[in-house]
């Protein structure tokens, strides 16, 4: 009887050692779902202000487009002015 006791003891042992490892790496993989959720916000954020950062720039490049074409139609008339003139 002894013996067989013995048998059980060690196998809830051996369970109890397995339970902790298999928590401990649940736990892991918790955590390191947690860490790639972390990073895959910061990088929507990230590509959130760039595209923000993108579309400014774009506006103010068109608005220099449009002063640099009305500059060069007004460099033209007077062109043509001082050619007439000529």
């Amino acid at each position: 009887m002894a013996t067989t006791l013995q048998v059980f003891k060690e196998a809830l042992i051996a369970k109890k050692a397995a339970d902790e490892l298999a928590a401990a790496e649940a736990e892991a993989k918790i955590l390191r779902g947690q860490r790639v959720d972390r990073i895959t916000r910061d990088f929507e954020t990230m590509i959130g202000e760039l595209a923000g950062s993108l579309s400014t720039a774009s506006g103010e490049l068109e608005v220099a487009a449009g002063a640099l074409s009305r500059t060069t139609e007004m460099t033209q008339q007077l062109s043509t002015r001082v050619a007439a003139a000529s």
